[in-house]
């Protein structure tokens, strides 16, 4: 009598996709304060008036809007800091 082999199904591993987002998650995401988030939010994002004094519930496109923002902000630094030394360096090679 031959064996039955039955071969185990792979398990499939479940990724639950976030809707929304909350500017605490994204500052801690980003390494940067919830406040800078959120006024970023306010002057970006306006919300009703009904909102005021309400957790923000960000989508998806408004949380990708927040990480472009700061990660742009922090290349640009880096830019500028590049800028500056090597400003420094051609100054030195004047004396």
């Amino acid at each position: 009598m031959a064996k039955a082999t039955t071969q185990a199904e792979p398990e499939t591993e479940t990724v639950e996709v976030q809707e929304t987002f909350t500017p605490t998650e994204l500052a801690s995401e980003l390494g940067v304060d919830p406040k800078r988030v959120r006024a970023y939010l306010r002057a970006n994002f306006t919300r009703p008036i009904e909102a005021k004094n309400t957790s923000w519930m960000l989508s998806a496109e408004v949380a990708e809007a927040v990480i472009e923002h700061f990660t742009a902000s922090v290349t640009d630094a880096d830019d500028s800091e590049a800028d500056e030394e090597e400003l420094d360096l051609d100054e030195s090679d004047e004396s």
